[in-house]
């Protein structure tokens, strides 16, 4: 019976033929047909490399972190005091105070309605609120700029009166809240709270307050007199007609 070659279909006699005949003329054909059963390993890449590049990878992120730019913010008015009453009114009183102060909230709910009723609001007086956080105090700071970025939009007062009412509750995230429920645009307060562009304005009350003796809040001056801490409406109105009688 004849032996037939698989490659080219060549027929011979013996066993022997046939394989010398694959040697001879198709040894190449029979390398490609090996190489097939040789199992490839497969590619690793070496631990050490993968530990480089998750350490590049959180270097890039804290350069970003670090040197991207943050919120922008251009004051809408200039740095001045904030008034409440007739701007002519022949006594001035000066309120030095803190958003976190317990004394400074019980003065604006207990005493604060009594001095307005009784002399801003018929003119004799007027009050000039200057801000005075105290450093143990976490929140006032930042409490701070934010009704000042209120003022910015014209709301100062407003503002004001939400802080000290809340004085439990005046982390930032409760100050956006507090923007938005008095009618502010949101976006630029959060703009100017987030920019810090409104701490120097703080800073630059604290400093007028260190020049004129402050040494804890609330404080007052009333003409050339000076009230410290929460006094009860009688003493204010002793030194203030005193002062309108001088």
């Amino acid at each position: 019976m004849k032996k037939k070659c698989n490659y080219c279909e060549r027929e011979f006699d013996t066993n022997e033929q046939l394989e010398q005949h694959t040697r001879d003329k198709h040894s190449n054909n029979t390398a490609i047909n090996n190489s097939e059963a040789i199992v490839k390993k497969p590619f690793k890449i070496k631990r050490k490399y993968i530990y480089w590049a998750i350490a590049l990878l959180i270097l890039i992120l804290i350069i970003w972190a670090v040197s991207r730019p943050g919120a922008q913010y251009t004051p809408l008015t200039s740095d001045g005091e904030n008034i409440k009453g007739n701007g002519n009114a022949s006594i001035t009183i000066i309120e030095y105070s803190d958003y976190q102060c317990p004394y400074c909230g019980a003065f604006v709910r207990d005493t604060l309605p009594q001095i307005e009723d009784e002399y801003v609001k018929t003119g004799k007086a007027k009050i000039i609120f200057r801000n005075y956080p105290l450093p143990f105090h976490e929140f006032a700071m930042k409490a701070a700029e934010a009704v000042e970025c209120a003022g910015d939009q014209g709301k100062f007062w407003e503002m004001h009166d939400e802080v000290f009412t809340n004085q439990h509750a005046i982390a930032q995230k409760n100050l956006r809240n507090y923007a938005e429920k008095i009618g502010l645009d949101t976006e630029k307060f959060n703009a100017c709270l987030e920019s810090g562009a409104m701490n120097s304005r703080v800073k630059n009350d604290l400093k007028k307050g260190n020049s004129d003796g402050v040494s804890g809040t609330p404080y007052f001056i009333i003409g050339n007199e000076t009230l410290n801490g929460n006094q009860p409406f009688n003493r204010f109105k002793t030194v203030i007609d005193k002062q309108l009688s001088a």
